[in-house]
């Protein structure tokens, strides 16, 4: 069939802009994959690292000294209690600060132990009349005893915790004894997840996990624990 040279011209400009839209499609295409992979880059580090090693982001909450100031003075005003997560020794530190001498909150530090590394806080009106010598223990932490654990040949303490997922806001000072027994803190709402979980988690033989009557207390000739994560290599896991 005879094509004439105006039609031919208009064959060859159509197809060109074709070409120039599939060009800019693609551009297109590529630019939302990349923003999409881009968008979940985070959550594919945590699952995907280089062979043979395993790295748990950290769990621990974000501290924020105005938030809890903010909401101990709501309690206060509403003759309620504020209770923080357990906080490191350098956030306890800043909160004691923050609340010492004050006549509008009453804080009180509760670790499950004397002089605890890893504590929280219950922050209420004063006229309430709470303090250390009225406060029940049993309220706001739960102390557990492990035994018969193989705690050298063990991960640490901070993963294993996490891998039963028990948060470290919800944990307070862990003190090992011996190579066979550690008493742990941790707030009540996990206690029973911790006495079910951690004897399949630790190593050792019939590993057991049980609760602390309110006025039975921690040794104090026992070594408290770090409670950082750490890489885990799996090679190392699996000879373990």
């Amino acid at each position: 069939t005879h094509i004439s040279t105006s039609q031919r011209n208009f064959i060859e400009i159509m197809y060109a802009n074709s070409m120039q839209q599939t060009v800019v499609l693609a551009c297109f295409v590529l630019l939302l994959l990349v923003h999409c992979q881009g968008f979940h880059t985070s959550k594919i580090e945590q699952r995907f690292h280089s062979p043979g090693v395993v790295l748990l982001a950290s769990s621990s909450s974000s501290f924020n000294i105005d938030d809890i100031e903010s909401r101990a003075l709501a309690a206060s005003e509403a003759w309620t209690m504020e209770v923080t997560n357990f906080l490191n020794a350098e956030e306890s530190s800043i909160v004691q600060d923050r609340f010492n001498g004050r006549s509008d909150v009453a804080c009180i530090c509760v670790g499950g132990r004397p002089q605890s590394n890893r504590a929280r806080f219950v922050l209420t009106n004063p006229d309430l009349g709470i303090d250390e010598t009225t406060i029940t223990r049993a309220d706001y932490c739960a102390v557990l005893c492990v035994d018969n654990a193989d705690l050298p040949n063990c991960d640490p303490w901070a993963n294993v915790l996490a891998s039963i997922g028990v948060d470290l806001k919800d944990v307070g000072d862990i003190v090992v004894v011996d190579s066979n027994t550690a008493y742990l803190v941790v707030s009540p709402e996990v206690s029973k997840s911790c006495m079910r979980l951690l004897p399949k988690q630790l190593q050792g033989a019939g590993v057991t996990v049980t609760a602390l009557e309110d006025d039975e207390i921690i040794p104090d000739n026992g070594e408290v624990q770090d409670m950082e994560f750490k890489r885990l290599d799996k090679r190392e896991q699996k000879r373990k």
